[in-house]
């Protein structure tokens, strides 16, 4: 985390950052419960066997975390259900066990935005060849990882410049388009290039951290090491709350609003993440100040939006 980050959050009075705590509190009490899974990706990955299947199905279900939860839930079960012959392989057997051109026959014509048959086979055969030597995607991610290190970015960077190399290399093998490449970058994206890492921090959120949302597994990581998975409604909510004063949606700004949770929980930075995008995903933090919707609403006292 950049001290640059910090200090714009700790410069926050001692009562502002109680009174955030506190309204955060209740925001997770309504939020933070199983019955909202069904609104996000994670649930994808509930509908698979604890351990390396489940990290593989969320791992997936991350890739395609792009666009409406709903189609991204619905579209991730279609293309595990292609990968497995509806269930009647594991995904370790379907990746680790077939070659890209089975993969590319099951999926047939599956495509999401601009993740095409050909990419998706590239990227979950590299996912079988590096997750074969360490029993899972976890396992894999935790070979890269060096406990000395603030986060985990410098493992992520790791396992995603893996995965990457490996994909390439099989793209070439197949002849890909230009368009292919550039999808493959798209969906590994290696934080060395920039981007807030996202969907790597949301799956690493799901099986770092441990509660009545995320399944955890491995707190060996270090939920203190994670950041903030950064998409559009966490960061219009944190910049209501005064989180961060960056106008894009960047790198920095997930380190300052990290930086800003982490002073409220600092073991866990991601304790109230699930219930902050819930609201959004929801609906219930429109984009427009709206009194029928924001009155009632947990954190509307502690609100530069609603308050202005």
């Amino acid at each position: 985390m950049t001290s640059r980050a910090a200090e714009n959050i700790v410069s926050l009075s001692r009562n502002r950052e109680g009174q955030l705590r506190d309204y955060f509190e209740r925001l997770r009490a309504r939020y933070n419960r199983p019955e909202f899974i069904y609104s996000d990706p994670l649930c994808v990955a509930y509908e698979w066997s604890e351990g390396s299947e489940r990290e593989a199905a969320g791992l997936i279900a991350a890739w395609l975390s792009s666009g409406r939860a709903s189609n991204i839930v619905d579209s991730s079960r279609r293309l595990l259900g292609l990968l497995t012959l509806d269930g009647r392989l594991s995904i370790g057997e379907s990746v680790e066990g077939s070659s890209m051109r089975e993969i590319r026959e099951r999926l047939q014509d599956f495509k999401y935005r601009w993740l095409d048959s050909l990419t998706l086979a590239a990227a979950l055969r590299a996912l079988g060849l590096v997750t074969s030597a360490h029993g899972g995607a976890m396992a894999a991610l935790g070979s890269f990882d060096d406990p000395a290190e603030e986060t985990l970015i410098p493992a992520v960077r790791g396992l995603s410049g893996a995965l990457e190399s490996q994909a390439w290399a099989l793209l070439e093998e197949s002849g890909a388009e230009e368009r292919n490449f550039r999808a493959l970058k798209w969906l590994f994206s290696d934080p060395s290039r920039g981007g807030t890492a996202k969907r790597w921090m949301m799956w690493l959120r799901w099986f770092v951290r441990e509660d009545e949302v995320d399944p955890g597994g491995h707190s060996e990581l270090g939920a203190h090491r994670l950041l903030v998975p950064l998409d559009t409604h966490v960061f219009r909510i944190s910049t209501y709350l005064g989180l961060s004063s960056r106008k894009t949606p960047n790198i920095r700004a997930a380190e300052e609003i990290t930086a800003a949770l982490r002073l409220l929980t600092p073991t866990d930075p991601l304790r109230y993440d699930f219930s902050i995008a819930r609201i959004g995903i929801l609906g219930h933090c429109p984009a427009r100040v709206s009194k029928r919707i924001c009155t009632p609403c947990a954190l509307f006292p502690v609100c530069r939006a609603a308050v202005a």
